[in-house]
């Protein structure tokens, strides 16, 4: 008969078995992914224990969670949600709710889909600026023009790939304006600008949590904010839009739930059910945000790895710049690079789908840069856009650029059988002599 003892025992030879501490050693014949979520015991343990707990909504648990990334952050105000993607609806449809109709938005023609989606179900216009294929980040001198623009009401824009931006020239940029500034950090967690972490230059920021990104929650999102009175609309669209601010299980925070005077409904009306916006439910549960809590508690550790995996490749990699190029970012930028991009130049005597088929081939994993120019996809060919610009180096990203993995599970084993490869490649091609 097996004891309760007996299955505990069990279990926890399991995890250590199966995680340990979540990193493994390059064994030959190992795929090499571009991402992925590095979980070890202590993170299954932080899922369990909240499952024993019996609360699976929004709860204690998140609220810690939601603490520890706004001081990491260095933000005043977070809201937990379900995605990345379901934070920028959040932010945008928050910022978006004095924009008359067919209002303009600024951002970035090489980026992903659900950056620029919220603008258009707001009932916006995006107004697409190029990328400076160089950095992989929009072209400074067509952004800051665009944001001249008499019909922009903001902007929302993303570090890319972990690189940063002039975040802090967009911010001085928009708040002279009167404009907002959205402050997309999915790919850039840990990142700064001049010694100021990424996700406080924005009025609203936004980060992902999904397993390719810096830390996860399995799926999950968050959205920063300094105003308190920014923070209690998003919460709003987060919480089905209600006008009340308790959180699940939670009743009266207000003091008077029984108190308020709303129009055209009963006196005494319930507070917790009371709508002043047409809202969702986004919220994140008690189980992902144990699980987020736990990975914060590494996250030094983790952008500490990414850079030191960027280093490596960049370093063994350099000798091969007659045909690649590499991504260049400014002198006030600390990274936290979220892949290690490659673009092919159009000089090379081969072109980027040649080297990526052969990466892909030897169990190398790539990525092109998201959406490489997003105007070319029906999606978007569908909808009302404003291109005022040539897009040409979106065009130039989409067809030479793409991306290779440097997260934290990467040993330096796996990083010297990628940079083996390309070299194998190039000796191939005629273009590389073994020492």
């Amino acid at each position: 008969m097996i004891t309760k003892v007996d299955a505990m025992v069990d279990m926890m030879d399991y995890l250590e078995d199966k995680y340990g501490n979540g990193k493994k050693a390059y064994i030959p014949g190992d795929e090499i992914p571009v991402s992925g979520a590095l979980i070890d015991m202590n993170d299954i343990r932080s899922v369990v224990d909240v499952a024993l707990d019996g609360w699976f909504t929004e709860g204690k648990v998140s609220k810690e969670f939601g603490k520890s990334l706004c001081k990491y952050v260095g933000s005043k105000h977070v809201t937990l949600c379900n995605s990345g993607s379901s934070a920028s609806l959040l932010a945008m449809s928050a910022l978006a709710e004095n924009c008359a109709e067919g209002r303009k938005v600024v951002t970035c023609a090489t980026g992903f889909p659900t950056t620029v989606a919220p603008i258009i179900q707001n009932k916006l216009v995006p107004l697409f600026v190029d990328v400076n294929p160089k950095t992989l980040n929009a072209d400074r001198e067509q952004l800051h023009e665009a944001l001249h623009n008499r019909d922009v009401c903001g902007v929302t824009m993303a570090h890319t790939l972990g690189f940063p931006f002039d975040a802090f020239s967009v911010a001085e940029t928009t708040k002279e304006l009167g404009k907002w500034f959205i402050e997309d950090i999915a790919d850039a967690l840990g990142a700064e600008i001049n010694d100021k972490r990424v996700g406080t230059f924005g009025d609203a920021s936004i980060l992902s949590f999904f397993p390719a990104h810096h830390i996860t929650t399995g799926e999950g999102g968050a959205v920063f904010a300094n105003n308190g009175r920014l923070k209690k609309v998003i919460d709003s669209y987060c919480s089905w839009g209600r006008d009340c601010w308790c959180l699940p299980g939670s009743d009266n925070t207000c003091g008077k739930r029984f108190g308020w005077d709303c129009k055209d409904l009963p006196a005494g009306w319930d507070h917790k059910y009371t709508f002043t916006r047409l809202g969702y439910n986004l919220k994140i549960t008690e189980l992902q945000s144990a699980l987020g809590l736990s990975q914060m508690r590494k996250i030094d550790k983790f952008v500490k790895a990414r850079i030191s995996n960027f280093e490596y490749l960049l370093i063994n990699l350099a000798e091969f710049q007659e045909h690649l190029e590499f991504v260049e970012y400014a002198f006030y930028a600390n990274p936290s690079p979220f892949g290690f991009p490659i673009t092919v130049k159009p000089s090379a005597p081969f072109d980027r789908n040649s080297l990526v088929k052969y990466l892909e081939s030897k169990k190398i994993r790539t990525r092109p840069v998201f959406g490489g120019n997003l105007t070319r996809h029906s999606a978007f060919k569908q909808q009302k856009i404003d291109t005022p610009y040539s897009l040409s180096g979106s065009d130039y990203v989409m067809n030479n650029t793409f991306w290779i993995g440097c997260a934290p599970m990467l040993t330096t084993g796996h990083l010297d059988y990628v940079i083996e490869t390309i070299k194998k490649y190039f000796e191939r091609k005629g273009l590389w002599t073994k020492q």
